[in-house]
């Protein structure tokens, strides 16, 4: 099986290139930070409710990448047991994101998410548009927004692609 990391968390990586997305960009009160630590990149805050608030995002816009050659994503993750998405752009500047949803657990968890499993969303709403098959991507993102208020906290190892039968 073919595999290509595409975003690593060591000394080299800089917690700049994640920005923090907030409900408080349309008057919600929600939190979120960012940070690396021992090759672990580690998304926590609070979701809050207040001024019809309710999610948080962390995301980072790079250059382009081939994913031509794969046909899965591959995380390595350690959540707290909530449901958060995965999402991705194939250009930055596109209004909807591919999404695909997962659940976390305590532990450390391998998170397959085949091209075709990445629905294109808009505002909550899925779209009526081919679902993911590539060329390339340019935007990655986390996003937790269950509607429930509460504090959260995911660790994400690594972020790879793949090539699976």
């Amino acid at each position: 099986m073919k595999e290509q990391n595409i975003v690593q968390f060591d000394k080299s990586s800089v917690t700049h290139r994640w920005k923090t997305i907030t409900d408080n960009v349309m008057g919600g009160l929600s939190s979120g930070s960012v940070s690396i630590k021992n090759g672990v990149l580690h998304f926590s805050g609070k979701i809050s409710l207040a001024n019809n608030g309710g999610f948080t995002m962390i995301r980072s816009e790079m250059e382009p990448f081939e994913t031509s050659e794969f046909n899965t994503f591959k995380l390595r993750v350690k959540g707290d047991g909530k449901q958060y998405q995965f999402r991705i752009k194939i250009h930055a500047q596109q209004k909807h994101a591919y999404i695909h949803h997962f659940n976390t657990t305590q532990s450390w968890q391998t998170i397959i998410i085949p091209f075709k499993s990445l629905k294109p969303w808009f505002r909550g709403n899925l779209l009526k548009m081919d679902d993911f098959e590539g060329p390339s991507v340019s935007s990655v993102a986390f996003l937790l927004g269950n509607k429930i208020e509460e504090s959260f906290h995911l660790q994400i190892e690594s972020i790879s692609l793949i090539d699976q039968p």
